[in-house]
């Protein structure tokens, strides 16, 4: 029953505090809506797909809301660092000429830091799948060249340098040009980069130019039927224990795969596209691949899984993660 008064009356430190930080909040917010723009555009991200699909890009458009989200989220927050202390108006007959506004500006700042662990759960989302798609473009990149070995002693009997042909074709497969592509044809536009190299090597035995249609062709459908296969790998089995495909990318990071591990398995959340790699065969989310999930965790939408690493970040339970990813590596 006794009220201790710290003579704090106006009330202004806590203003003063809060109204920098929601504009710190902002930029870091802005920072990383920045970012993940980059990880979705071709042209930025070495290869990898428009919106991170893990399948055909002219069907599959798995980034293109969370973009869109993450502006909104980003607009809003601008919005909230706008100074709440400028607003001040008498009270109370002048009595009150001068009041800090204190209580708005921790409302507000609440709001924001709600927002920023929304773009932060997003951010998160997106790069596990980015940093599969990475390494499934490793490992497909090592199959195609092996391929292409065996594919240049079948069609051409010669044991000339096959190099050259493989860093053309890689080449042409991770352009951004190409990045946007479906599989089919993103697969014969990096086949048809083989033609110089080829001729380069051909030119002492010009006769064997005309098998090059044959070589192409049979490279186009070797380079799709490994992304096939390496793509139903990646959806299926990455979060299913001894399997060829669990966790593919954990072998690419360092400290961050405390971080990748905890979203792909502690929260169960898999990459995306199983729906579009079955043209949604059996409705969303419950056809094969399925069955290993809990009865609730099936069927879960892009903004379901956002919302499961939103809770862990809300919860606490990513904090232990963070720290770990400052221990020994």
């Amino acid at each position: 029953g006794i009220v201790h008064h710290g003579g704090n009356f106006q009330a202004m430190a806590v203003t003063s505090a809060l109204e920098p930080l929601r504009l710190a909040l902002f930029h870091v917010g802005k920072l990383l809506f920045a970012q993940s723009t980059e990880l979705q555009n071709p042209d930025m991200s070495n290869g990898l797909t428009g919106n991170l699909a893990s399948t055909d890009p002219s069907l599959n458009f798995f980034g293109k809301g969370i973009d869109i989200a993450m502006a909104a989220y980003v607009s809003e927050l601008a919005f909230l660092a706008t100074p709440v202390s400028t607003g001040v108006q008498s009270a109370e007959m002048h009595n009150q000429a001068v009041n800090s506004l204190a209580l708005i500006n921790a409302r507000y700042t609440i709001q924001a830091i709600d927002i920023v662990q929304l773009i932060i759960a997003s951010y998160l989302y997106l790069l596990c799948q980015a940093v599969d798609l990475r390494a499934l473009q490793e490992n497909l990149e090592a199959s195609v060249r092996e391929q292409i070995a065996s594919l240049v002693k079948e069609h051409f009997q010669s044991a000339f340098d096959h190099k050259p042909i493989a860093d053309a074709v890689c080449a042409a497969y991770n352009a951004s040009v190409n990045a946007n592509m479906d599989a089919r044809p993103r697969a014969e536009a990096a086949a048809r980069a083989s033609t110089q190299p080829l001729v380069d090597a051909l030119l002492t035995n010009p006769e064997s130019l005309s098998r090059l249609p044959q070589f192409q062709s049979a490279l186009s459908a070797a380079i799709f039927n490994s992304n096939h296969a390496l793509t139903h790998s990646y959806l299926y089995d990455s979060l299913v224990p001894g399997t060829a495909g669990h966790l593919p990318a954990a072998p690419l990071l360092g400290r961050t795969r405390r971080m990748y591990e905890f979203i792909r398995r502690d929260l169960g959340i898999g990459m995306h596209g199983k729906d579009n790699f079955t043209a949604f065969e059996g409705g969303l989310s419950q056809g094969f691949g399925e069955e290993w999930r809990p009865e609730g965790e099936r069927g879960r939408t892009i903004g379901a899984e956002i919302s499961v690493i939103y809770e862990a970040i809300r919860d606490g339970r990513m904090k232990g993660v963070i720290v770990d990813m400052f221990g020994t590596a």
